[in-house]
């Protein structure tokens, strides 16, 4: 019984979560750091507090996986009856408490860290992403484009919730010595790379969620929901799905010349980029194109978990190089 509740969390989902932090942690802040100012400024959001952050992010995430299964219950008895959990193995009353437990604990945490950093507004983003996840469980996600756009700006605030805190904790003690530097702040590399990643997150996550919904389109047919597939078709969703990866492409090297994170170096983020990302979603294109059944969509969703996961190595090799 124990390892129905642990695969209700989605842990391999929470596990990538904390990685990520972790990436952006190491390999934009200390790193950068140590690039652009190893003898001026130094990390002042402690490595405790950040793994408050990341605690704190993990139970508001492993709550929203919760509450999304308690309204998916009966679409869950189609798209995947050999993986529901909730009313199943676990009752939906004992799924609430451990919804509320886990919520309540991410938002309490979150409150205790922004006490902490003394700035209590940073509270507001523990506070807003567990009331958006449960109205997008209830609501939202069986609504056109909607839910999905919910759940990827959900995916982009992270990096820029680490941003609020790492930089929020800097600038107070360091305003000084960045208002005398002449050539501009030397910490918008902080600024630039966590856009940039959240913008990463948010087209990859999009993109998955529509593919998502390709997967439960027969759950959600039967029980009224409205989802894009169902509003356009499959076909249509398939086009929209590579109009959007190539933008995502697009975007990507855009990037590389609009923003100075890659200004060191350039060149070899460029290839690894091609090498990985691009490769990548060509390959999903293709899959796409050919795509017929749930398994197949299936695949496609943990494949753009991989492109997410390999986009963020970005960050690894800026720190390494």
């Amino acid at each position: 019984m124990v390892m129905k509740y642990i695969k209700l969390l989605r842990p391999l989902n929470l596990l990538m979560i904390a990685l990520l932090m972790g990436l952006v942690r190491i390999f934009v802040f200390e790193k950068g750091l140590q690039y652009y100012g190893p003898s001026l400024f130094a990390l002042q959001f402690s490595t405790v507090h950040f793994w408050k952050l990341v605690a704190s992010v993990v139970l508001i995430a492993a709550g929203g996986n919760v509450i999304n299964d308690i309204y998916d219950q009966e679409i869950d008895s189609v798209n995947k009856p050999d993986k529901k959990i909730v009313g199943t193995f676990i009752s939906e009353t004992k799924a609430w408490v451990l919804y509320f437990i886990l919520s309540l604990g991410g938002i309490a945490l979150g409150y205790h860290l922004a006490l902490e950093v003394n700035n209590t507004a940073f509270t507001l983003f523990h506070l807003f992403s567990p009331l958006l996840l449960w109205v997008y469980a209830a609501q939202l996600k069986k609504s056109a484009l909607v839910g999905n756009i919910v759940i990827a700006l959900l995916a982009a605030s992270v990096p820029l919730l680490q941003l609020t805190y790492e930089y929020g904790s800097m600038l107070p003690v360091y305003w000084d010595v960045i208002k005398m530097n002449e050539s501009g702040n030397p910490l918008t590399f902080m600024i630039e790379w966590c856009f940039y990643l959240a913008a990463f997150a948010f087209l990859s996550t999009l993109i998955r969620e529509i593919i998502k919904d390709l997967e439960d389109i027969e759950g959600d047919k039967r029980y009224g929901a409205r989802t894009l597939p169902i509003v356009i078709g499959g076909v249509a969703t398939k086009k929209t799905i590579i109009i959007l990866s190539m933008l995502f492409i697009a975007a990507l090297y855009a990037s590389l010349f609009v923003l100075s994170i890659f200004e060191r170096p350039l060149l070899l983020v460029m290839i690894y980029q091609s090498l990985s990302v691009v490769l990548i979603i060509g390959f999903g294109i293709v899959k796409l194109l050919k795509a017929q059944d749930k398994k197949d969509f299936s695949y496609l969703s943990n494949l753009w978990k991989i492109v997410m996961l390999v986009g963020f190595g970005s960050c690894v090799i800026y720190g390494l190089l």
